[in-house]
């Protein structure tokens, strides 16, 4: 789908919209653009090799030396830092005030 998506960009900037721009009998418009299809597919490149990266990376572990957390100790974690962005909402959290 990201193929597909990346691909109809590529068309419709260079195959329609720099394609008219080319064939226009201004000498200035031509040079636009020239600039513009320069521009694009440099960008355009990168997107594809960023896109391209990113499949080839590997989503990660947990190394084999860290410490196990153990289901208590994660879940105080996970409520300290629930507490911690609740905080920043106010006095009466996310939920808009209802008491537990």
């Amino acid at each position: 789908m990201v193929v597909a998506l990346l691909g109809w960009t590529w068309y419709v900037h260079v195959v329609i919209m720099d394609w008219h721009l080319l064939h226009a009998s201004s000498g200035s418009t031509i040079a636009i653009a020239v600039i513009d299809l320069i521009v694009f597919n440099i960008i355009f490149a990168f997107e594809v090799v960023s896109y391209a990266r990113i499949l080839g990376t590997c989503p990660g572990y947990v190394p084999k030396g860290w410490p196990r957390m153990s289901a208590e100790e994660a879940s105080e974690s996970a409520g300290a830092e629930m507490a911690r962005l609740n905080g920043s909402e106010g006095a009466t959290g996310a939920r808009g005030g209802d008491a537990e």
